[in-house]
C-alpha cells in the first residue's frame, strides 16, 4: 500500500514540475491541472483537479496524500482537508507515517 502512494506521489511531483517549467511571466500560473490519486488502492488511478498552489500545499508535509473523496483508510490515516474535489489524508500510524517520510520525494 506504501508503495503505491508513494508512486503515484512521485508522479504527481513530475506533474508538478512541469507546471512549473511552464509557467510564463504574464501567464495564469495557477490553473487546475489533473493529478492522480494517492490513494493505497493499486487498482486506483482516478484523476485528482487541483491548482499547482493546492498541491504545493500538501507536499508541504512528507505525511500528506492527495486522494478522491472516500478514497481514504481510516486504520493508517485521517482527512485533514476536504473540498469538492479532493481530500488530504494524514498518515496518523506511526508505520506509516515513517514509510511516507522516508519515501517522500521531498524529504532530505
Amino acid at each position: 500500500m506504501g508503495r503505491n502512494e508513494s508512486l503515484f506521489r512521485e508522479v504527481n511531483e513530475r506533474i508538478g514540475q512541469l507546471d512549473r517549467t511552464l509557467a510564463r511571466p504574464g501567464l495564469e500560473t495557477d490553473s487546475l491541472w489533473e493529478f492522480i490519486c494517492e490513494c493505497g488502492d493499486q487498482a486506483c488511478c482516478e484523476p485528482v483537479s487541483l491548482r499547482s498552489s493546492e498541491y504545493e500545499g500538501i507536499r508541504a508535509r512528507a505525511t500528506s496524500f492527495l486522494i478522491v473523496p472516500g478514497h481514504d483508510v481510516a486504520e493508517i490515516e485521517r482527512v485533514v482537508e476536504r473540498c469538492e474535489r479532493f481530500e488530504v489524508v494524514e498518515k496518523v500510524d506511526p508505520d506509516a507515517a515513517a514509510v511516507a517520510t522516508a519515501r517522500g520525494p521531498r524529504t532530505t
